[in-house]
């Protein structure tokens, strides 16, 4: 098979303009060209004429707003006409494309796409192996009794992944493509007026201005978590690499002041061109890409890498690192399968692999888009492998998302990287260690991700305006958690590394997958936005919270699993509770040991060295989940200091006797004369207690929690006989899906059934309380209170930078921000800042640029 002839300007164009201009797809009965230069042409005679008659024009009054953006699009015409009549050959059909070669670049595509039904996105947790080999019933003993079975080993999770994003905002195609996104958003006059603040900071230095954070940042994880860190994931942003995004390299090339970085960038697109010209190998595109780099071991500042369709892009790197390091993993070598690639210690990940990884982030109408239909056009007619409707989805997904200048979007492809661990650590390039920590402080298999918070609330409001920070964002999440689990307010997480599950961090993006596409549409923060680290550690903990209440008002008290209280099992339901039709039930303060014992011991680290793993350096724990629910309303408080439950032993004796909260008689007061002649719908009840009326669900946790004794969660449990309904044989167990409750975004929509959640975990005829049990363990966590004002400095001019750096050093936090927002005396603050993070960080890391390591 012969390849075509086509342009490479047309596919830059369409591909990495498109979708900042959005063009409409042809009229009605109108045919594209049979050709791929055919379809090419409509694509860019659309792009640069502008035809698009829903669009106003813009005011007069508004050229000045638009002026730099106005700008920028010359320069890319400009740009692109330079070699926009380039056209070349591509030789006879290259060896990799023979019938061995499809089949191997078939294979490498489908590792790239890991899409999934909702039901099939619920995995497993990497730690519950451990359990199981040590002892089935060993999880069911953590989590009843809060015991640890004997010789149970999970030092092996004594490490934790991290993940830093960065995007080089000066690079001059960001820049280009930034401005022309801004200009072509300013032709609506009322999102330019909704969005004046984000306007307003698109441009501004303190976003883009380098003092090698990222670098000290990664240092510092080094320095002060030494074996506790894993593997360092780098997500960063990449480009189309065509001739005429090479005029674009170029035009950078005469522009810098220090043409060293620029000429090695340069060489580097060069050869990856000839590469992509010639090709004539059996090599694997990993290969490729590792073939690439070795022709510029000391030169390479970029990393191209094959996307699906076997088109090279240029994703951006920092300058220092050294991608021919054996330790580095970069373009397609992430996706390799082999163990000498997933092991390598560096690995970088690009925005186009990693946006739209999962079916949550995909529409079945998405590739029918008129912005996508073209770009979908040339890229079908280039590629000479079968593929399937879900990879042309996949792709229409990414060319109408990207590029984005949105952090929210850039932070929701978080936990879709190949080889990045279950849990991991998130972090910016302006948040640093400061302090010796260890796993403890982070995430343990026995008690799950530890979250840092501070004791702000965020209120529910679904239209908060956007003041161009992350606030529209948290308050559009908060509403979002509230309308799926109940209206209030939750904590605010602190700026500082924030610790993610990926696989309950997919759930939540397959639980709001519609919001998520409408929200990955915003090219700059908008209100509608999804914050991830928000949803993530709200969702984690309501998801605990309502897997205690199913597991009791459900899985135990609807003994019989037909999906109705019985008159006897409403009955045994108000008895447990102490509650009547009547009468109010009052529930005082529990006595745990879940965080010292009665002695005074340290419970949480004691558990942690019995089981080969470390405890907490750093971090005071203030709460587990073994204890139930940290934002409960109590109606006394035992300790006024601290919005946190405390129920220590030391605690507890002096305030036993107060009065923790009632289950009150308007918890059941719809069921009460209807349970005297008919079964009561478990459902309705359970979503009243649980979501409706939450100050019941949070008294009735109490309540239970209290049943439980001194330590794990027993009086939520169903007895052991107890199976879930349904035919064993009809629905075999699936050891790829976790117990787990409806993945919707409305409660009301939702039916929490026995049957029903058997029905989607195939999980018919095994034991209740195994799945109770795993379900409460999926979603463990641990919560401890952010260092507060000093954990975040920002830098505005000389005297506040000497203050921050001089508050660090002599507080000592364990992490920390530094916030640039400088005004003044920006040589001042960039070289004390240099003099500051490599005497703090002086330690070079093995695959920096010039190390000895």
């Amino acid at each position: 098979m012969t390849r075509r002839s086509r342009s490479f300007s047309s596919v830059w164009a369409a591909e990495d303009v498109a979708p900042l201009l959005p063009v409409s797809g042809p009229a009605e009965g109108e045919k594209l060209d049979d050709s791929s230069n055919g379809r090419s042409k409509f694509l860019v005679s659309r792009l640069w004429t502008g035809t698009n008659p829903s669009r106003r024009r813009v005011p007069i009054k508004r050229l000045v707003l638009v002026l730099s953006g106005l700008l920028a699009i010359a320069l890319l015409v400009t740009s692109s006409a330079l070699g926009g009549s380039e056209e070349f050959e591509l030789d006879a059909e290259p060896a990799m494309y023979n019938k061995a070669g499809l089949a191997e670049a078939a294979a490498w595509r489908a590792s790239m796409s890991s899409l999934e039904q909702p039901a099939a996105a619920v995995q497993r947790l990497d730690w519950e192996a451990s359990f199981d080999r040590a002892h089935q019933s060993c999880l069911s003993r953590w989590v009843a009794n809060g015991e640890l079975c004997a010789g149970l080993d999970l030092s092996s999770f004594g490490r934790i992944d991290g993940i830093w994003t960065w995007v080089n905002g000066s690079d001059t195609r960001h820049v280009l493509q930034r401005n022309a996104t801004v200009a072509e958003l300013m032709r609506d006059e009322s999102w330019a007026a909704a969005n004046k603040p984000i306007l307003e900071s698109i441009n501004d230095n303190g976003r883009f201005r380098e003092h090698n954070e990222l670098l000290y940042s990664i240092r510092s994880a080094f320095k002060h978590l030494g074996t506790g860190i894993g593997k360092v994931h780098l997500l960063t942003t990449d480009f189309l690499l065509t001739p005429e995004a090479m005029k674009t390299v170029e035009v950078q090339t005469q522009t810098k002041t220090s043409s060293g970085t620029s000429n090695r960038l340069l060489k580097t697109a060069s050869t990856a061109l000839d590469m992509w010209r010639g090709l004539r190998s059996q090599a694997h595109p990993s290969e490729v890409s590792r073939a690439l780099i070795t022709s510029n071991r000391d030169e390479q500042v970029s990393d191209v890498f094959f996307d699906e369709f076997l088109r090279a892009r240029d994703g951006q790197v920092p300058q220092w690192l050294n991608l021919s390091h054996a330790t580095v993993a970069s373009g397609n070598q992430v996706f390799s399968t082999s163990s000498e690639e997933q092991l390598k210690r560096f690995r970088v990940h690009h925005h186009w692999s990693s946006l739209c990884q999962t079916r949550a982030e995909l529409s079945s109408t998405i590739r029918r888009d008129p912005s996508t239909r073209g770009e979908l056009d040339i890229a079908l007619a280039d590629d000479r492998t079968s593929i399937s409707t879900d990879q042309i989805e996949q792709y229409a997904c990414r060319v109408k998302r990207l590029q984005t200048y949105n952090s929210n979007v850039i932070d929701s492809m978080l936990g879709d990287q190949p080889g990045l661990s279950d849990t991991f650590f998130y972090s910016n390039d302006d948040t640093f260690f400061g302090n010796d920590m260890s796993i403890g402080d982070l995430a343990t298999p026995l008690y799950g991700p530890i979250f840092r918070f501070e004791t702000e609330t965020v209120a529910p409001n679904f239209d908060a305006p956007n003041q161009g920070g992350e606030w529209a964002s948290l308050h559009y999440s908060s509403a979002l958690i509230s309308e799926r689990f109940g209206y209030r307010g939750r904590w605010y997480q602190a700026h500082q590394h924030k610790v993610f599950v990926g696989p309950v961090f997919r759930e939540a993006k397959v639980t709001w997958r519609r919001q998520l596409q409408d929200s990955q549409l915003s090219k700059f923060r908008a209100k509608k936005d999804l914050n991830a680290a928000f949803i993530n550690s709200q969702y984690h903990i309501e998801r605990h919270r309502e897997a205690l209440l199913w597991a009791y008002l459900v899985a135990r008290m609807d003994t019989d699993g037909d999906g109705f209280y019985s008159p006897s099992e409403w009955q045994a339901l108000l008895e447990e509770l102490g509650a009547s039709a009547h009468t109010e039930a009052k529930v005082t303060y529990p006595k745990r040991t879940t965080l010292q014992s009665t002695t005074g011991e340290d419970t949480y680290s004691r558990n942690l060295f019995t089981t080969g793993l470390n405890g907490a350096k750093a971090a005071s724990i203030a709460f587990t989940s073994a204890d139930g629910y940290p934002m409960v309303g109590f109606e006394q408080r035992n300790n006024v200091k601290t919005p946190l439950p405390e129920y220590d032993p030391s605690r507890w004796q002096k305030s036993k006797s107060m009065v923790a909260c009632r289950i009150a008689p308007i918890c059941f007061a719809p069921f009460v004369e209807r349970a005297k002649n008919e079964s009561i719908n478990v459902n309705d009840v359970f979503k009243r207690l649980a979501f409706e009326h939450w100050g019941c669900g949070d008294c009735i946790l109490l309540s239970r929690l209290q049943q439980s004794g001194e330590s794990g969660l027993s009086g939520f449990l169903p007895s052991d006989s107890a199976t879930m309904p349904g035919d064993v044989n009809a629905l075999a167990g699936s050891a790829g899906v976790a117990p787990h409750l409806p993945l919707v975004d409305n409660f009301h929509h939702a039916s929490f059934l026995l049957k029903d959640v058997t029905a989607a975990t195939r999980w018919a005829g095994r034991s209740r309380r195994d799945f109770a049990t795993r379900l409460i363990a999926r979603y463990n966590y641990a919560i401890t209170v952010s260092d507060g004002p000093i954990a975040i400095q920002a830098l505005s001019d000389a005297n506040s930078t000497d203050h921050s750096l001089a508050q660090i050093d002599a507080k000592n936090p364990s992490l920390f921000c530094l916030n640039d927002n400088i005004h003044h005396d920006e040589a001042y603050i960039a070289d004390k800042l240099g003099k500051w993070f490599s005497e703090k960080y002086p330690e070079a890391l093995q695959f920096e640029r010039g190390s000895s390591a």
